[in-house]
């Protein structure tokens, strides 16, 4: 058994591990971020131009009008999700999610049984690249065949600037989540990209055929507690597992 790892004397029928559903949030949040990375690929275009023609006045505006919508973008998501009505998931020894709306009554049921994935944009941006990696790999072998010049190498940063910024996106939208949860951000990077667990989900080519259970913590004591409840039930660590 790994060092400080434990099966949880707890009872889980009389006791379910119950947390905030984040699940609806989550979501749109996803919605967000992938309409402001659409943007931002947008804006390579019209800043490329701006570049080429040497309008550095209009770079600029551009530069910030895009860091604009950053920040509108991500208050939006940050205010949505801390101002939802709270609703609730409830983990018993059954090993399903029974998912509470706000007045605590029961809006569905899913089990946790099936794969488990955590979800973020990274993940998102890692496992679709046909949409993301793929596109610059070809462009680049493609460019370096035909041409090698300032333009093109140009045109490739600006378009890893939109990943990295749709990143920090989902990135930052964490950090203020777990800092209003935890009043501090200790060991934030050991969790950044953890805080979403897809359950039972199938997913075709990146396309989601059926949806399975969605669980998201942003405080340190939710890990701790599904930590001990993945290895109860699953004996999965959910620190290296998943």
């Amino acid at each position: 058994m790994p060092e400080n790892f434990k099966i949880s004397p707890r009872d889980y029928d009389k006791e379910p591990l119950i947390l905030r559903d984040y699940s609806r949030e989550m979501l749109l949040h996803g919605i967000l971020n992938l309409i402001f990375f659409l943007i931002s690929s947008l804006f390579v275009f019209v800043i490329q131009s701006h570049i080429e023609f040497g309008e550095f006045d209009e770079l600029v505006k551009k530069v910030f009008i895009l860091l604009l919508i950053f920040v509108g973008f991500l208050t939006i998501s940050y205010k949505i999700t801390i101002f939802s009505k709270e609703r609730f998931v409830s983990l018993s020894s059954n090993m399903r999610a029974v998912y509470y709306d706000s007045d605590l009554q029961i809006r569905k049921i899913q089990s946790l049984l099936g794969n488990k994935e955590f979800s973020s944009f990274l993940y998102f941006i890692l496992s679709s690249k046909f949409i993301t990696l793929y596109p610059i790999l070809i462009v680049s072998i493609g460019g370096f065949i035909v041409t090698f010049d300032s333009e093109f190498i140009i045109s490739l940063l600006l378009y890893a600037f939109a990943l990295f910024l749709a990143i920090i996106y989902d990135i930052l939208f964490r950090m203020l989540l777990y800092k209003k949860s935890n009043k501090n951000l200790t060991n934030f990077w050991e969790y950044s990209q953890k805080f979403v667990i897809d359950i039972g989900w199938i997913r075709g080519v990146r396309v989601i055929i059926q949806q399975g259970a969605t669980i998201a913590f942003f405080n340190q004591k939710d890990h701790d507690l599904l930590k001990e409840y993945f290895y109860t039930f699953f004996h999965i660590n959910f620190d290296t597992d998943i």
